[in-house]
């Protein structure tokens, strides 16, 4: 995962995505376990959209995420809001704040990224250690019928007038991993267009091995939503959300 050109097209090939429905439903789940929500951890938080828009609630926001390059587009972003977001390069898996939160999110397929058992206990372990007694933890992932229909469907891909892109996909249903490689062809300000290419691997993460690992680290109260849980809430199809909270 490089993101180091994609940085810089992220948000436009993402333009299809509502932010604003996502940023209202996250905070409808996290509001729902405690109120008057002061600071959020945004962890995983790419470019930002859902950092400034609740730093637009007057939310103390801290965004983290691996890509230095994602998160020079997110404080550009939080410039042109005119909101204060205090960004850092981290490790989901390793991450540490000054100070505990009242709610950590990780929404958009952060988890489906740590691809271990052993990974996506530490974030937890990380989650845990970042909230205060009794907050919420909230996070979304692509389910197994999601990325297991990416597999099977080889070639997407969308042409612009000023940029391009092919994605491919290989999913391997023993280990449940999804390699999924991007061309890029982007053009520059003589006219002319660059190629590369980026490959980013997800893990199809069961509602079970989720749960298990949520009861593990110590987070109680733990709720399913989405398609595998027969519920239609939530934006995004084939997406599954769950709510837990350190007690």
């Amino acid at each position: 995962m490089k993101y180091e050109r994609l940085s810089e097209i992220y948000d436009r090939f993402t333009d299809d995505f509502n932010h604003d429905d996502w940023e209202q439903w996250y905070w409808k789940l996290i509001s729902s376990v405690k109120g008057g929500i002061r600071s959020i951890l945004d962890a995983g938080c790419g470019t930002g959209p859902l950092s400034v828009r609740f730093a637009k609630r007057g939310i103390k926001v801290t965004g983290i995420d691996l890509s230095e390059d994602m998160l020079r587009v997110a404080s550009d972003k939080a410039r042109r809001w005119g909101v204060p977001v205090r960004f850092a390069c981290q490790d989901m898996r390793s991450m540490e704040i000054p100070s505990r939160v009242d709610a950590v999110i990780a929404a958009c397929d952060g988890v489906n990224y740590l691809l271990t058992r052993e990974d996506v206990k530490a974030f937890f372990e990380c989650a845990y250690k970042a909230l205060k007694p009794l907050s919420p933890f909230a996070f979304d992932i692509s389910n197994i019928e999601k990325l297991t229909k990416m597999g099977e469907t080889y070639l997407y891909g969308e042409d612009r007038e000023d940029s391009a892109y092919l994605w491919t996909n290989e999913y391997d249903e023993d280990t449940r991993l999804i390699t999924m490689n991007l061309t890029f062809f982007v053009q520059e300000d003589d006219g002319r267009f660059s190629r590369f290419v980026e490959s980013h691997v997800q893990k199809a993460h069961s509602v079970k091995e989720i749960t298990e690992l949520l009861e593990e680290v110590g987070f109680t109260d733990i709720k399913v939503f989405g398609s595998d849980a027969g519920e239609s809430e939530g934006p995004g199809g084939m997406r599954v959300y769950f709510l837990a909270r350190k007690p």
